[in-house]
């Protein structure tokens, strides 16, 4: 199953975790933009799933059965759906710590 579990495990470790990192450390500040985060979510599955959908059935991408779970969904294994959104998010939560740690750095030296 370990090896099977190798994308969920990526996902878990390199996207997952610096997220959580800066959400312990700016939650409260990222939080504010919650509506970010649901336009992201949203432009995630009308536009990256479907993109994920059509390269994977012309067989420019796919994903091996050794390297991700059993569990598919349209095709897709359900780490997939867990990364697309993941991966938005991530993006996001960096792009937001860097405008908050900048806009505290203009306040100290204001």
């Amino acid at each position: 199953m370990a090896g099977h579990a190798s994308y969920l495990v990526w996902i878990l470790l390199f996207w997952v975790t610096p997220q959580t990192l800066c959400w312990l450390r700016f939650g409260r500040d990222l939080a504010r933009y919650w509506p970010a985060y649901l336009l992201v979510f949203v432009e995630a599955f009308a536009l990256a799933l479907p993109w994920d959908a059509v390269t994977a059935s012309l067989g420019i991408w796919q994903w091996p059965a050794a390297g991700s779970l059993p569990w598919r969904l349209l095709g897709m294994p359900l780490e997939e759906y867990l990364g697309v959104l993941v991966g938005a998010c991530q993006l996001t939560t960096f792009a937001l710590s860097a405008r908050i740690i900048l806009a505290r750095r203009e306040r100290v030296r204001g």
